[in-house]
């Protein structure tokens, strides 16, 4: 395998909190074979921890007490990067009264972000090219947190009108809508609203 550039570090290294060693997959091969960025000021992976220390941490052995630390990268990257500007945005939202809410789009369009980013992590793979909405409806339907309320059906129908919707057309796909009040997700006659 090729030693990628620094920027592959970035464009492989999103996804959401972790909790559990994920799968060891060429994802996770990739990023053990970064080299370390020779300048004054190294790219940062995540707060406070450098792209020159990522190849110094042992992820061939899924037992490994590295992965402890590589988790807690993962999850402070994630977090600085996206779910945190997501909070920003709920909360402004939240000030004003629910007719004038505005940022649930924005909100949805990271969520959806991180969503299918950390599907392709738990899966091992370095991207989701003709395997998109595989990896996100199976992370919607698998996951503790969503389970709940996503069958693969729904999860897939998620996919199509606001993954997609959103992020290609930046507008909900049929007559599926972003509320900012109720539940996570529901069906209303064939209709997904979904709370941002």
């Amino acid at each position: 395998m090729a030693r990628p550039d620094a920027g592959a570090l970035d464009r492989h290294l999103h996804g959401t909190a972790v909790t559990s060693r994920p799968r060891v997959g060429e994802q996770f091969k990739l990023l053990q074979s970064v080299p370390t960025v020779l300048t004054e000021d190294p790219m940062q992976v995540a707060p406070d921890f450098d792209s020159s220390e990522w190849p110094s941490l042992k992820l061939e052995d899924p037992m490994s007490k590295d992965w402890e630390k590589a988790i807690s990268v993962f999850r402070t990257r994630i977090y600085s990067r996206f779910l945190d500007a997501a909070d920003v945005l709920v909360s402004l939202d939240e000030k004003k009264l629910i007719k004038e809410r505005r940022f649930g789009f924005a909100i949805l369009a990271i969520d959806c972000a991180v969503v299918e980013t950390t599907g392709a992590f738990q899966e091992g793979l370095t991207d989701t090219d003709r395997k998109s909405k595989e990896t996100f409806a199976k992370f919607l339907s698998t996951s503790p947190g969503f389970r709940q309320h996503f069958s693969l059906a729904r999860a897939k129908k998620f996919y199509t009108d606001f993954r997609c919707g959103i992020l290609h057309q930046a507008e909900t796909g049929r007559d599926s809508k972003v509320w900012s009040v109720g539940e996570l997700i529901r069906d209303d006659a064939g209709r997904l609203p979904c709370d941002r």
